[in-house]
């Protein structure tokens, strides 16, 4: 995987970052290895059957940070900010 330096632009405040297409290969790896084929069949065969088609499209999709608009800082009191969502 990247270094978050590399993909994210150094000017951004981001308390998330969403990179679906990471996400969905640690989901598709982690449950069919938790799924022996030999051991669980019908619950292996689900997971083929229709969770890795829905991980596949979820990879598909952009990566996204959740961030702070410019100019926008905490004053040290707890408080709502202003988020947005933007297409890396």
């Amino acid at each position: 995987f990247p270094p978050m330096a590399d993909v994210v632009p150094k000017d951004l405040l981001m308390p998330i970052y969403f990179g679906p297409d990471s996400i969905a290969q640690l989901m598709q790896h982690e449950t069919l290895d938790s799924l022996p084929q030999d051991m669980e069949p019908v619950f292996y065969n689900a997971a083929q059957t229709y969770l890795i088609p829905k991980l596949r499209t979820l990879g598909g999709y952009g990566k996204y940070a959740l961030t702070l608009p410019a100019g926008s800082e905490p004053d040290g009191h707890w408080q709502w900010l202003p988020l947005e969502w933007k297409a890396l």
